[in-house]
């Protein structure tokens, strides 16, 4: 069972509505409990930039100041975040990847504090002068995070204002056992997926980071489409090897405890997705549940999510169960017909 002992209280429906806040680690700086993942796409539903334009302004207004762009993703949405802080834009933390080098001759150590500067310098430039950069390290490049190089440079950003930390992305092949050394450098946060149908690596990362100032912040909270019905919209459930699902076994592994999950949903006063979203925003460490809404209306249902009642202790005992069982239980193939309607 999770401990959830020290999550601090959520808001009710009968407050106010607005945006929960939570401190980004030992910078100290709050960010909004639910920010938009635009590392590794988002607006799939949405229809040309002047869309997603629309949407992150909407997110804006609720609240929302966190935006992750330091995955894959990311570089090709921060022009289009400049437009929408063009003006009198709101102060956003903004997470942006930082180049440190990789492992190769010497010649490219020296290199790397340049790298980093110009890097940063570029992310900024592009999102406008009020938004403040957290570089973010890819978990390939968190090995320099030894070279005094590396931490050299992060410091002299921090001082001279330029950044207000730093942190790792985090992912189920990065190696844990080098964490605790590296966050005790100076690192105020990490990213990594977390939901409520596998939040095992968030689980032990918070172990790792306990009793230090590092934040987590959690993406992926409907866990690829699972708990929203993402990954049953178009064809690529149906799609075998070319679909998200490559073998059938691995979708009817996924589908039996949604299923099975039913019973939050079942007076209908809250959706599946949004008790994704608040599972997340309830594990310990957690600052933040990075979301990549599809159009305003999973943007508003996030938002919301927040503001909804705690998930009872009950709730959470019947949620571990089902993720138990759904580990243990060997997949079942699942009847092609079916799924190809």
């Amino acid at each position: 069972m999770t401990d959830r002992s020290t999550i601090p209280a959520r808001s009710s429906k009968r407050e106010p509505l607005g945006m929960v806040r939570r401190e980004l680690g030992r910078s100290g700086k709050p960010v909004s409990v639910i920010g938009l993942d635009l590392a590794n796409g988002s607006g799939g539903s949405v229809a040309g930039p002047s869309g997603l334009a629309g949407l992150w302004a909407r997110a804006f207004r609720a609240g929302v100041d966190l935006v992750d762009v330091s995955g894959p993703a990311g570089p090709g949405h921060e022009s289009r975040l400049r437009t929408v802080l063009a003006g009198e834009p709101p102060r956003i933390t903004a997470i942006v990847p930082v180049d440190g080098g990789r492992p190769s001759p010497p010649v490219v150590v020296r290199e790397i504090p340049e790298r980093m500067r110009s890097g940063v310098e570029e992310s900024v430039a592009r999102l406008g002068g009020s938004t403040v950069a957290f570089p973010c390290f890819l978990p390939s490049q968190g090995a320099w995070l030894d070279r005094p190089e590396t931490l050299g440079t992060l410091q002299t950003f921090i001082s001279e204002g330029r950044i207000g930390g730093w942190g790792l992305r985090i992912t189920p092949a990065t190696r844990l056992d080098h964490l605790a050394p590296v966050l005790d450098r100076g690192a105020s946060f990490l990213v990594l997926p977390g939901n409520l149908l596998d939040h095992r690596l968030a689980a032990e990362v918070e172990r790792i980071v306990r009793g230090r100032k590092v934040a987590l912040l959690l993406r992926d909270p409907h866990a690829g489409g699972a708990l929203d019905g993402g990954f049953l919209r178009g064809s690529s459930v149906a799609a075998g090897p070319a679909g998200r699902f490559e073998r059938w076994e691995d979708l009817e592994l996924r589908l039996r405890p949604v299923t099975r999950l039913g019973f939050l949903t079942k007076d209908r006063s809250r959706t599946l997705s949004e008790v994704a979203i608040q599972f997340a925003a309830g594990l310990p460490g957690v600052a933040s549940v990075l979301v990549p809404p599809d159009d305003t209306g999973a943007l508003d249902s996030a938002v919301g999510a927040i503001h909804g009642p705690p998930l009872t202790d009950s709730e959470l005992r019947q949620i571990e169960e089902v993720v138990e069982d759904a580990r243990a239980a060997p997949p079942q193939v699942v009847d092609r017909s079916r799924v190809d309607g």
